[in-house]
């Protein structure tokens, strides 16, 4: 996760609140419940120091509407009396309570973990008629974007048996079929690139999305993810759960490999010692590389003030003792073209 738009919200001028609460609740007593538990949290916060400033301003957010229903919770950070950053997080945090932190920096990890296990998926539900496709950010989410294509229907099922026109029948009808996949196929495409997404799952009519993923072969980066499962056609009522699970399963998958990713990166620098000068593995050497520009990958740290990319990761305690470090852009002390 790039983070340089975060760098107003990192610069440690004064304390700041950090604040997840789970906003999941039996619909009756929502209300009621989110602000039970916001007033246990704020009273602890209080007691370790929080400024009044702080949880006044997280007070007129924190147990607003979440506007979409099931497992829910918010994230807000304040500083010096004002919100920073106020987060719906789609299956987020549920422990019935919440999370809060008072800092020198606002406490991004909450959010970064959030970020690294939730990214957009394009899911497309076909059939012969054309498809309907949507972008999520976590399995049953609301929508971020919706599109849907919808083809010729003459002559659109095959016959088995006819007269001397049942060739032609078939012919046009799979023509029918050709053409209605490469509308769906274009609009999945320009979905799934500009949002910049992780994955395509494709769901409904059999034949429908077989000729749908036959046009992703061609449109979309060689390797992109596309996942077909059994069911959710696009009538009204179909059921949505193999496609959540196909979603959450891909998201899970995904996180676990931009985790393992991003460890091998730095251990392919710092594992080999005429590289080594190019990664850190401590506190001190790792805030002095942020501090000079110099990092181009930060671990574990949820700060980065330089355009750093941020990657929690499992590490054992040995070989980062400090829980932090970095793979370097160089490993001079001054950066390539300065005297």
């Amino acid at each position: 996760m790039d983070v340089t738009p975060l760098t107003e919200v990192l610069e440690p001028c004064a304390p700041a609140t950090t604040v997840v609460v789970d906003l999941t609740a039996a619909e009756e007593r929502a209300p009621d419940e989110v602000r039970l538990r916001w007033q246990d949290l704020r009273g602890r916060l209080a007691a370790d120091g929080a400024p009044a400033e702080d949880l006044a301003a997280v007070d007129e957010v924190v147990t607003a509407p979440p506007g979409v229903g099931g497992a829910v919770s918010r994230y807000v950070a304040a500083r010096g009396g004002r919100v920073l950053l106020e987060e719906v997080l789609v299956e987020g945090q549920r422990d019935g309570v919440g999370s809060g932190t008072v800092a020198p920096i606002v406490d991004l990890v909450p959010l970064l973990r959030y970020e690294q296990r939730h990214a957009p998926v394009v899911v497309v539900r076909a059939d012969r008629e054309g498809a309907d496709a949507e972008v999520v950010t976590a399995a049953g989410a609301p929508p971020v974007e919706t599109a849907s294509t919808q083809g010729s229907t003459l002559h659109i099922r095959k016959v088995k048996v006819g007269d001397w026109a049942h060739p032609q029948f078939q012919r046009r009808s799979e023509n029918l079929w050709q053409g209605d996949a490469e509308q769906a196929g274009a609009e999945v495409a320009r979905l799934y690139r500009e949002h910049a997404a992780s994955a395509v799952v494709l769901s409904g009519d059999v034949r429908a999305r077989q000729l749908v993923a036959e046009q992703l072969r061609e449109l979309l980066p060689p390797g992109a993810p596309v996942v077909q499962v059994e069911g959710d056609r696009r009538a009204d009522g179909a059921s949505q759960v193999p496609v959540d699970l196909a979603v959450a399963r891909g998201l899970d998958e995904r996180a676990a490999r931009t985790e393992d990713e991003a460890v091998q990166r730095w251990r392919a620098v710092h594992d080999d010692e005429s590289t080594r000068d190019r990664s850190t593995a401590d506190l001190f050497s790792t805030v002095d590389a942020v501090r000079a520009g110099q990092v181009e990958e930060l671990l574990l740290v949820p700060a980065a003030l330089t355009g750093a990319q941020v990657q929690l990761v499992e590490l054992e305690q040995a070989v980062l003792p400090d829980g932090v470090g970095a793979r370097l852009r160089w490993s001079s002390e001054r950066p390539p073209g300065t005297a």
